[in-house]
Order: C-alpha cells, then structure tokens, then sequence
C-alpha cells in the first residue's frame, strides 16, 4: 500500500508541474483553445485536491456539526422543507478572487457566492444554496406595516399581534425588532454557513477560531443601512440574516444577528447583545485573555465582538474608546 501511495503522489506532482508548464506557454498564446481549456480544468482538479482529505480548509470527514444536533427546533420560514435541503452542495475554499457577494435568483432556489478574507488575509470562498420559497416568505413577512404608526388599533393585543407577525416585539409602548425572533427563525437559513466555517477551521473544539473566521466573514460583507421603508414595510434599520445575505450588505445590528444566527449552532457558546448610543455589537461568555476587552453581565464574564467592519477588528476589541451602554441583552440559543 505504501508503494502504491508513493506513486500516486509522484503522479500528482508531476501532473501539477506539466500544468503549470502547459499555462506558462498558454500565455505566451502558443496553445490553442483546447488545451487552454485544459489548463483550466486541471486548476480546478489541483484546487479541489488542496481542500479535500485534511487540505488546506480541512478534513472533509468532519461534520462541522460540533455541539449541534439535527433535531426540528428552530423555523425554516414556514414551510414544509428538509434541513438538507439547505446544507446540500455547501463547499468553501481558497481563492485568489477579489471579495464580492453574489445571488443567484433560480425559480426553487437562491444560489450564494460570497467571498471574503479569512483571519490570514487570505481569499476564502463559500457557495451555498437557501431553497427559495421559507426564505422569501421570511423576506415579505418582515416587517411593520408601513401605516403602523398611523393605524387606530382596537386594543394593545392587536398592536402586539401586527408588530409580532413582522418578528417586532413590543414593550413600553415601543415597537422594535424581535432579535431572539430573528435569529430563530434564521436557524436554517444560516447552518450551511457555520458548518462551512467548521470544515475551514477543523473540528477541534477551539473556542476562538469559529469565532474569529466568522468575524472577518461579516466583516467583509459591504456596510449599508437598510432603508426605513422596504418592500413596503417598515424595517427599523435592521435586516433579518435572509435579507442581508440576499441583498448582499448589512449594517451593525443586522450583522450582529447574523453573527449569532450562526454561532449559535454550537450551543456552547452564550451571546449577549451590547446596545450603546447609535450602535450595537455582542459579546460571547468566555475567559477573557489580558488584551481581549470584555463587560460583566449577572457575574459571568463577556468578551467583546465587533462583526460590523470595515475594520476587521479581533474578538475582544471594540474599536470605541469611550461609550455608555445603554443596554445589555441575553441572546437564546437554538437548544435552550
């Protein structure tokens, strides 16, 4: 067997050094189309041995599943669809491609391809599919009437009840984003995402690194407010993950969701929501190391989180040298 897996990677090399030889003379525009399609084939064949059997994003053995489970809790936007159906054909991978943030509308499906720098700088791409109609029904059900303030309700039950079928909640009178809702709802929308980000860092129970790919993941997603009126309905500034992986761009708060939504697939991890004026960002419970910033919440402590960019900052900084917070929320996880 030894012998038999010396020659193979003797092969292997030497079919690497011919295509490497075969695409220096392409260039030189000495070969015809036919053999420039094969140098392109034989790149993707090189990429895809790089990333498989413990390459360079990890062993493809791993399930990416570490602390989760397969159970029926959480919400795929209300209809009858298979949590197989969103993790089928996720695959991450090294990539020498600019960042970007692309969408692929298909009649059954929404077809992503996103691409960021990882914790090394290095160009990282993952491609992943949302079957289309629990996400659109998450999409066109978000959201306050856009008449909300204006309407004469009967009784507080029924301003509670229109403002929790956009996934608002109420108290004090005030009308906000549900966070728990969102990211409830988000449960399958982003588990391909986490479980991609597990295969790149390997399944080693390391508390910091899902953590820190997952920062420079939305770090990286374009910066943009989401307009206080969309599709119709009112939006108070935040999109939930389905609306900001679709449009391709976030703002604090949306990315702060996000974050979670996939984080929290590891229930080891316990997040909190950090409010201070302006701005919101999150905490993850946790032993904090003496450069990594952090807050005490009911005795336990919380390191800080910034995934809003463009600064790719590190878990525990903060990027604000003076602030008051204003408050601070606990987050639930998909199992508690």
């Amino acid at each position: 067997m030894g012998l038999f897996r010396f020659i193979g990677r003797l092969f292997k090399t030497a079919l690497i050094l011919v295509i490497v030889l075969v695409a220096l003379v392409a260039v030189a525009g000495n070969l015809s189309d036919e053999f420039k399609e094969f140098v392109d084939k034989g790149r993707e064949t090189i990429s895809e041995e790089l990333f498989k059997d413990g390459g360079a994003l990890g062993n493809d053995k791993s399930s990416g599943n570490s602390g989760s489970t397969s159970g029926n809790t959480g919400s795929s936007g209300g209809n009858n669809v298979s949590e197989e159906s969103y993790t089928r054909n996720a695959s991450i991978q090294l990539t020498r491609v600019r960042n970007h943030q692309k969408v692929n509308r298909r009649p059954s499906n929404y077809l992503f391809d996103y691409v960021y720098r990882d914790v090394v700088n290095r160009g990282t791409q993952m491609k992943w599919q949302n079957p289309k109609s629990p996400v659109d029904n998450i999409n066109q059900s978000f959201g306050l009437p856009h008449d909300f303030f204006e309407r004469s309700f009967t009784s507080n039950a029924e301003i509670r009840q229109v403002a929790e079928r956009g996934y608002f909640r109420v108290k004090n009178n005030v009308a906000s984003p549900d966070y728990n809702r969102l990211i409830e709802i988000s449960k399958y929308i982003t588990k391909p995402i986490y479980e991609m980000i597990m295969k790149k860092v390997g399944n080693d129970r390391s508390f910091q690194k899902p953590i820190d790919e997952l920062l420079k993941f939305c770090q990286d997603i374009p910066y943009k407010i989401p307009a206080d009126v969309f599709n119709n309905k009112q939006t108070g500034g935040i999109f939930p993950p389905s609306l900001a992986l679709t449009n391709g761009y976030a703002d604090c708060d949306t990315k702060a969701v996000l974050f979670a939504s996939v984080l929290l697939h590891n229930p080891r991890y316990k997040i909190v929501f950090i409010t201070i004026p302006g701005h919101l960002f999150l905490a993850v419970k946790g032993v904090p190391k003496p450069y990594q910033k952090h807050i005490t919440y009911r005795g336990e402590k919380y390191i800080l989180c910034e995934p809003t960019g463009p600064a790719r900052l590190a878990f525990g900084q903060d990027g604000f040298s003076n602030y008051t917070i204003k408050n601070v929320e606990p987050i639930r996880g998909y199992y508690n």
